[in-house]
């Protein structure tokens, strides 16, 4: 009786180490396999953490990309009317010295006088645009610079002949005046052709 006891005590004792180890080896392997699943779950997030950021940064690029080139063609477009107020206070600076009235006269020695300091100077209001002209048209524009200097002392070698009534000398001198004015128009349009080059190149107006 007494063996039969012990045997099943010890039938029970191995069912249960049996089960301890059973449980035991079941807990472990679902441990290493949650282990496993936590490590693909944080490298999967991780992947479209750096995806998002990517694209956010593509997109922001994008923006900024668009930002810029708006920024540029508004830019040139203020280079365009400035270059048409060069145009025509050339125009003007010359017409002094031809209509035969006074007062154009001496608007145009005033135009002369000032044209170191006031036209050739870039307005205030319009400064910022030159950060995004090229350094061809900026080139050009210094171009414009030095053609000036002939054109405003003929233009005042042509006014003082006029005042002078010296028909030929005023005659001479209205011509050689009237060359330089064609020079300074020529540069100008040099700079359009320019600025309109930079904008195809810029995808923001069509080719010829």
């Amino acid at each position: 009786m007494a063996s039969g006891i012990s045997a099943q005590v010890w039938t029970a004792a191995g069912m249960f180490l049996l089960l301890t180890v059973g449980t035991w080896l079941g807990y472990t392997g679902a441990s290493r396999q949650s282990a496993r699943d936590l490590e693909v779950l944080e490298r999967t997030i991780a992947g479209h953490l750096r995806l998002a950021e990517r694209q956010q940064e593509l997109r922001y690029q994008a923006e900024h990309a668009q930002r810029a080139r708006e920024r540029m063609e508004e830019a040139y477009n203020v280079l365009a009317r400035w270059l048409r107020e060069l145009s025509r206070t050339i125009d003007e600076a010359w017409a002094g010295s031809v209509t035969g009235r006074e007062e154009d006269a001496a608007k145009s020695a005033m135009t002369l006088d000032r044209w170191p300091w006031e036209t050739l100077r870039i307005p205030v209001d319009i400064a910022w645009a030159e950060l995004y002209w090229s350094s061809e048209v900026r080139t050009l524009l210094h171009k414009f610079d030095s053609a000036s200097a002939r054109f405003v002392l003929k233009g005042k070698t042509a006014l003082r002949a006029r005042s002078t009534m010296d028909e030929t000398e005023g005659q001479d001198a209205g011509a050689e005046f009237f060359v330089e004015r064609g020079k300074l128009k020529s540069v100008l349009s040099e700079v359009r052709d320019q600025a309109r080059l930079d904008l195809q190149r810029a995808g923001r107006i069509n080719g010829p």
